[in-house]
């Protein structure tokens, strides 16, 4: 047993310097450029003490953008050189308000002309810039302190860190959500615009029924759904949509399909469906910016609607004021409808692991949900009292998590 705690004991002793030095290898490197700039900027400019510094957004290729490595290294950097009396860090929003004023990118290429000149104009004698870019297992920080006065670079300095090791201690900058891999929970709760047949005055068994023939437009006639979804991104760009709407609901409990029934207040026949829906999409995302996604794809698209069936009136026999009486039919609004379809989507992510989207779908085969009733009269017959088109389109708002 004690030889067994000696064996564990050494074997932590000697780990934790190695830890050690990985864990500090990022700040011994942006130390170097920190030193670097000191020693330049004292050497050519003995006579300013402190001297003012304004720290541009660093570059960095797409994929280190997307992740904002490059805003970590200027981050970290600007906390090294805060720290040193021989600077005097110009404050970022003079810096933001001088760049917009240019008509220049918060996060865009600035070359070693253009640092001088804004920072001249925001009130800095020097400027650092510089860029991150992936060098195999490294990250290479290339960062330059320039003379506003001259557009000259009076300091260069490149350093590497390796990937892991940055992407530890920098972690409170970067957005950790991977490119592939991706999965996506989301809420969403949509609208789906049902137009409604104008159905005549019928005569059936000799007796005349006036089907209501609710209207829809933009209220709770139309079709109303929520439920949650699963996004999968197996490839770059990518994304497998999963979605089932466990709530979807047409018409309204307090509206006949009818209306010349008699004792209408209680005898309704209430026009109301309520059921489920799945679907199932591919989407393909186009970045627009920073922040801003579209996607594009199609799928497949099932319902399946029914009507109230605890409204025990939709089976009573209903009297019709100029005689007769009628009976919804066996099986009447038993809504099976399935469609491939369209898909276009916008989305809004201030954050990496955080999306807000508006999405809208388009069923490609037209159909119709309809409900049918016998009328008995001279003898029985049947007809449509109920009939609406499923939707040309539908638009829902989403509310996504990633991971």
């Amino acid at each position: 047993m004690n030889v067994k705690k000696h064996f564990f004991a050494a074997l932590a002793a000697a780990l934790l310097p190695v830890s050690a030095a990985q864990a500090s290898q990022l700040d011994a490197q942006l130390g170097k450029i920190d030193r670097q700039f000191v020693q330049d900027a004292a050497a050519r400019l003995p006579d300013l003490n402190p001297v003012t510094v304004a720290v541009f957004p660093f570059q960095a290729e797409e994929a280190l953008a997307r992740r904002k490595v490059d805003v970590a290294v200027g981050e970290l950097l600007t906390q090294k050189l805060i720290r040193e009396s021989k600077f005097r860090l110009l404050e970022r929003s003079q810096l933001d308000t001088v760049l917009r004023e240019q008509k220049l990118g918060l996060s865009g290429a600035i070359e070693s002309d253009t640092a001088a000149q804004v920072g001249k104009l925001a009130g800095a004698r020097l400027a650092a810039l510089g860029t991150v870019t992936r060098v195999g297992k490294n990250y290479q920080i290339s960062a330059k302190l320039v003379d506003t006065d001259t557009s000259e670079v009076i300091s260069v300095s490149i350093v590497e860190v390796a990937a892991g090791v940055f992407d530890e201690e920098a972690a409170r900058y970067l957005v950790l959500v991977p490119e592939t891999q991706t999965v996506s929970i989301y809420l969403a709760v949509g609208a789906a615009p049902m137009a409604v047949k104008d159905l005549p005055p019928t005569t059936a068994a000799g007796k005349t029924v006036v089907p209501a023939n609710l209207k829809t437009g933009m209220n709770m006639d139309n079709g109303i759904y929520a439920g949650i979804g699963l996004k999968y991104f197996p490839f770059s760009r990518w994304a497998v949509d999963l979605a089932f709407m466990p709530q979807y609901k047409i018409g309204d409990s307090r509206k006949s399909v009818v209306t010349n029934l008699v004792n209408t207040s209680g005898a309704m026949m209430p026009a109301q469906a309520e059921g489920k829906m799945f679907r199932a999409l591919v989407n393909h995302q186009f970045r627009l910016s920073r922040g801003f996604n579209l996607y594009a794809g199609g799928g497949f698209m099932r319902f399946e609607l029914d009507p109230r069936t605890d409204e025990k009136s939709y089976y009573q026999s209903v009297n019709l004021t100029g005689g007769g009486s009628m009976k919804m039919a066996p099986d009447f609004g038993a809504g099976r409808y399935s469609t491939a379809l369209g898909s276009l989507g916008f989305e809004w992510k201030p954050q990496s692991r955080f999306g807000l989207s508006v999405l809208a779908t388009f069923p490609l085969k037209p159909a119709a949900y309809k409900w049918e009733a016998d009328i008995t009269g001279t003898g029985t017959e049947r007809i449509t009292v109920w009939e609406l088109s499923y939707p040309k389109y539908m638009a829902e708002i989403n509310l996504a998590w990633y991971f």
